[in-house]
């Protein structure tokens, strides 16, 4: 049988384990590469030289059965996995929903409460100390902020903040200068921690011109409000990970592919350029920082032995380690192998993929291209398959399917 027949093998093989039924590999040197259970009991053999021509049909066959079997269990585990994605993504929607429906309620009520107590023109003298000391609630201030205040506020609270953009500050200063400076809605914002939220650019106006302007501040505001705020104005998920203490780009493009692909599967590719939320990526980072960040410093080591996307690779070791076990002998070998490629035999999949990544081309290598041919390279290793070449093609389905190594072995 030639290479591609025995890779057609591992594919049925991997589509029987991947809907729950039991295969078994021969590794003594009977007649079949794989043994297959159906649910009714039922063995069905690959052979590794079968006689017959239209083999592929024949076992097809035998795994469906009069009930059609084979094909009803991959239609049901389909629809499963599709009804897992929506029933997901409809609870992190509704959880988004209902948090912001509740800090909308609470910080309604506290500005009715102020605009009572106050009336809704009055301007008060700033309260430094009201402003730094964190509330666990949202209230509100119109205030006037003189340059000693902003530049103390920016001292002492400006800690996780977006980057600083010098050409924003300028232009609130050529507004204060031209008289130009009014209270509006946006003004500043600092969480419940007593840190500044929004309005450095505003804040290093005032204290650079030394004109004290009147500004509506807002205190105890989610920490999560970071992400809402300014949008169009460049606020990225790199400035919200930074209030994790996050700041690799590496790790922000990891997350967002695993993202993708645990949404969209084999669409994962076709559905590329499908923006993902910043909330989305903030949560998935904070949920599962340890070995995010485990997989992102040795993709990074990699990256210095072998010409590879960082984030695709740190994608694909998280994913491979998610699915196997993050401390798998057969995940340690497989990674420790990609690194050093040392003592690989030559038709180790793992060998075939970092001799076609060192191949020099022109271009930078595509994201979606070396996650999936990673993905490959795991399951022919896991697999035992002995490939010729590491391919995917964007016109394929995206392989969505991680195997898990036979048994507990060292070599999967």
């Amino acid at each position: 049988m030639t290479d591609a027949g025995h890779r057609r093998q591992a594919i049925i093989a991997g589509r029987a384990r991947r809907i729950g039924w039991p295969v078994e590999t021969d590794d003594k040197g009977r007649q079949w590469l794989y043994r297959i259970t159906r649910p009714d009991g039922i063995r069905v053999q690959l052979h590794s030289s079968p006689s017959d021509a239209n083999w592929e049909k024949a076992v097809l066959k035998r795994l469906n059965g009069v009930h059609r079997l084979f094909d009803t269990a991959e239609h049901d585990e389909k629809q499963r996995r599709e009804q897992a994605r929506k029933t997901r993504l409809a609870a992190d929607k509704a959880s988004m929903e209902a948090a912001a429906a509740r800090t909308a309620d609470k910080a309604a009520a506290a500005h009715a409460a102020v605009t009572r107590a106050a009336g809704p023109h009055t301007i008060l003298d700033a309260d430094h100390a009201w402003i730094l000391t964190p509330h666990e609630l949202p209230a509100f201030r119109q205030v006037i902020i003189g340059p000693e205040l902003a530049a103390k506020i920016l001292d002492t609270a400006n800690t996780s903040n977006r980057h600083f953009r010098q050409r924003r500050a300028d232009e609130f200063k050529q507004i204060i200068e031209d008289g130009e400076w009014a209270v509006t809605h946006q003004g500043i914002a600092v969480d419940t921690t007593g840190t500044l939220q929004d309005g450095q650019h505003r804040l290093a106006a005032i204290r650079d011109t030394g004109q004290p302007q009147p500004i509506l501040v807002a205190v105890g505001m989610p920490p999560a409000n970071f992400t809402k705020v300014d949008v169009p104005l460049l606020r990225t998920a790199r400035d919200a990970l930074g209030m994790h203490g996050e700041t690799n780009v590496t790790l922000l493009a990891a997350a967002r592919l695993i993202i993708m692909f645990d949404r969209y599967g084999p669409e994962t590719y076709a559905r590329k350029g499908q923006k993902v939320s910043i909330d989305a990526i903030d949560r998935f980072v904070v949920a599962h920082a340890e070995p995010m960040r485990a997989a992102v410093r040795r993709a990074n080591l990699i990256r210095q032995e072998i010409r590879i996307v960082a984030s695709a690779l740190a994608a694909a070791i998280y994913l491979i380690g998610r699915t196997a076990g993050h401390d798998h002998p057969a995940v340690t070998r497989f990674v420790d192998d990609l690194q050093t490629g040392a003592d690989l035999d030559r038709t180790d999949p793992v060998h075939i993929l970092r001799r076609q990544l060192m191949r020099p081309t022109v271009g930078r290598p595509n994201t979606h291209v070396i996650l999936a041919q990673l993905i490959k390279c795991w399951n022919h290793r896991a697999c035992r398959n002995t490939p010729q070449a590491i391919v995917w093609r964007t016109i394929d389905a995206f392989p969505d399917t991680i195997l898990i190594p036979y048994n507990n072995e060292e070599t999967p």
